[in-house]
């Protein structure tokens, strides 16, 4: 592993918390998908430095 590399590990749960999906189904819904340099393009505009 390289010096500064983050190393993030995904913990592994034994049971999904009960309505999961059905929140997740919702919050996808009510949420636009964006692109980050979409988001970037629209914060930083001229003299923003």
């Amino acid at each position: 592993m390289q010096i500064g590399a983050p190393h993030l590990k995904q913990l592994a749960t034994s049971v999904q918390p009960k309505g999961l999906a059905e929140f997740e189904r919702e919050v996808r819904a009510r949420i636009p998908e964006r692109h980050l340099l979409d988001i970037l393009k629209r914060t930083a505009g001229p003299g923003d430095h």
